[in-house]
């Protein structure tokens, strides 16, 4: 069964960067992966690593997975497991994303015997959260909702008291999230990120 990861937070708050790790972290377990992405304007993957790897990436275009490439999502999801599934399925959606709507295509007796979500993280830009609470809602907190590890990133110009309001206020929308705080330029390829507790998609 492939294990799905998804890797959400918006626009520049590293989760290409992330992302990337990630994707080294899967290949030195020996693991096959596919990434799906839906970002517009991101920091592409690091062509070189894919190419040297072979790790196939899938785009979607033109829409959100909320709303329009809710069916091509399917579709290409369908695509990737037909033949011969992946150890695990890496999604990076756009940051106008609402869970809800992914999982309910996962969950569907369609996929759920080929496919399960394994982890979904969300990348919190600690310097732009208070703005991007505001000026997207709903968004942000599903995406906060949903997800079994919170990446805190950017944190490093922040003092302890700010930090430690952050991480209050996370834990209010999402108490059995776990926690992170990334480096400047994402997590370390040589760390793995902790399990999940507690918590199931399917």
């Amino acid at each position: 069964m492939a294990k799905l990861t998804i890797v959400s937070g918006f626009l520049g708050a590293g989760k290409t960067t992330l992302l990337r790790q990630l994707i080294v972290q899967s290949l030195s377990r020996q693991e096959r992966c596919v990434v799906i992405e839906n970002e517009f304007g991101s920091v592409g993957l690091d062509a070189a690593l894919l190419v040297r790897t072979g790790v196939p990436v899938h785009e979607l275009n033109h829409g959100c997975v909320c709303c329009t490439l809710k069916t091509s999502f399917a579709e290409t999801l369908e695509n990737i497991l037909v033949d011969s599934p992946p150890d695990r399925v890496f999604f990076e959606p756009s940051g106008i994303f609402i869970p809800d709507s992914l999982l309910d295509i996962v969950r569907s007796p369609h996929f759920a015997r080929s496919c399960r979500v394994a982890s979904f993280i969300t990348v919190v830009d600690a310097r732009s959260f208070n703005v991007c609470r505001r000026k997207f809602g709903s968004f942000f907190r599903k995406q906060a909702e949903f997800a079994d590890v919170l990446a805190l990133s950017k944190t490093e110009s922040m003092d302890s008291a700010a930090l430690d309001d952050l991480q209050s206020e996370l834990r209010e929308v999402n108490p059995r999230a776990i926690q992170i705080l990334t480096a400047r330029d994402g997590v370390a390829a040589t760390k793995d990120l902790p399990s999940p507790r507690g918590k199931s998609h399917n």
